[in-house]
């Protein structure tokens, strides 16, 4: 699962940055900063989300907890706070 985060800032019309955010679970302050950068962000755009587990859009592996622990804070927090956020 890759996650962009589109910032706007006083520096930069745009900036977006692809990180894998299951790769930062170790380093718990690093994945804490991101999950939140992730569930603040203007707007959020989510590509290749179970991308192995999901073809033709057809279910295809099982979820499993693992799989949901990462993105579900960040895609509840953003519905809850009406933030938009795209999937392609």
């Amino acid at each position: 699962m890759y996650v962009h985060l589109k910032k706007y800032s006083s520096q930069a019309n745009k900036c977006f940055q692809g990180i894998k955010l299951k790769g930062n679970v170790l380093d718990n302050e690093y994945y804490l900063k991101l999950s939140t950068s992730y569930q603040r962000a203007e707007i959020l755009i989510i590509d290749d989300l179970f991308k192995d587990k999901v073809k033709k859009n057809r279910l295809v592996g099982e979820l499993t907890e693992a799989d949901m622990k990462h993105i579900y804070p960040i895609i509840n927090y953003r519905y809850f706070n009406k933030l938009p956020i795209y999937n392609t």
